[in-house]
């Protein structure tokens, strides 16, 4: 009784992914320094996201045989790169289920498959985990150039390399213009065409992006449709509900995940500052990674 009640906006979930490929080749050494690790990242194909997103192309269905055919007659990947992809992650059911990848562009490197499985554990954990605002990876490809192993299977075993690649795939991102991704709605708003304008006031001052307008003849209702971010779309409906009198009936369902196009690191930037909010909620440091914090010298 007489508990105060806190009310705070809904959390949105970001994503992270990179722009580019990586400006350099980054190398991490292990923790008992035997072992060298280098790679590049970049983006990964669109058309592959999408096809993964719509369930068009499952990677864990496919042998390798068929997986190389689908890449290179799909995707127009040589057949060299497709041969050598190692996995997609993460494989459980979530935004970026298998959006990410792994492929070994290495040449010649000695027992390269035996660190395959600690690979794969680093992939999947960073991809839940970013490096920036610790959301998930999503529509990343990691390229492993170079590998120096030990020749004791000892001193490259799971707890050396785990971590390794996972510093490796950070440094590859924050070299390779890292940017977040925001989760876009399309809205469908169904409203007498009297009200027109006073929808579109509404939408527009929420960065809302209009798709089309349908007209029926044989009713005075119009319908408006628009992608709208998740983050702009709170309490919409109530705000359309008050500036039409209830003369508009609304749907929101998700519809795709776009990149923020401003730089995170830039100071006061959109996309610096829900860097800052996101991080400060999950308690980690206000001080933003740097590449030298994960990439190792020779």
């Amino acid at each position: 009784e007489n508990v105060p009640i806190i009310r705070s906006q809904p959390v949105v979930s970001y994503c992270e992914t990179v722009s580019s490929v990586s400006e350099i080749t980054c190398l991490v050494k292990s923790s008992n320094k035997h072992n060298r690790l280098f790679g590049q990242a970049e983006p990964l194909d669109e058309d592959i996201v999408k096809a993964v997103d719509s369930k068009l192309f499952d990677p864990t269905n496919l042998n390798p045989n068929e997986m190389k055919t689908y890449l290179t007659e799909n995707h127009g990947w040589s057949s060299n790169e497709a041969k050598k992809l190692w996995f997609f992650a993460p494989e459980e059911d979530c935004s970026t289920s298998k959006t990410n990848a792994v492929v070994d562009t290495t040449h010649g490197v000695q027992n390269l498959h035996e660190i395959k499985d600690s690979v794969k554990a680093a992939l999947d954990w960073i991809s839940r985990i970013g490096v920036l605002t610790h959301e998930p990876i999503r529509g990343v490809r990691f390229n492993i150039t170079d590998c120096k192993l030990h020749a004791d299977t000892i001193h490259r075993g799971e707890g050396q390399i785990v971590p390794a690649a996972r510093k490796l795939f950070y440094a590859s991102m924050l070299s390779a213009n890292l940017r977040l991704m925001e989760p876009i709605y399309t809205i469908s708003i169904s409203c007498n065409s009297l009200v027109k304008s006073k929808v579109y006031s509404v939408i527009n001052s929420r960065r809302a992006v209009i798709l089309e307008e349908i007209y029926d003849a044989s009713n005075p209702l119009v319908e408006i449709r628009a992608h709208i971010p998740v983050a702009e779309s709170f309490n919409i409906v109530e705000d359309l509900r008050a500036k039409t009198s209830g003369d508009a009936f609304t749907l929101l369902s998700f519809s795709h995940w776009e990149i923020i196009d401003s730089d995170p690191f830039e100071e006061n930037s959109r996309a610096n500052k829900i860097v800052k909010e996101i991080r400060e909620r999950k308690g980690l440091s206000p001080t933003l990674p740097k590449l030298d914090d994960f990439n190792d010298r020779l």
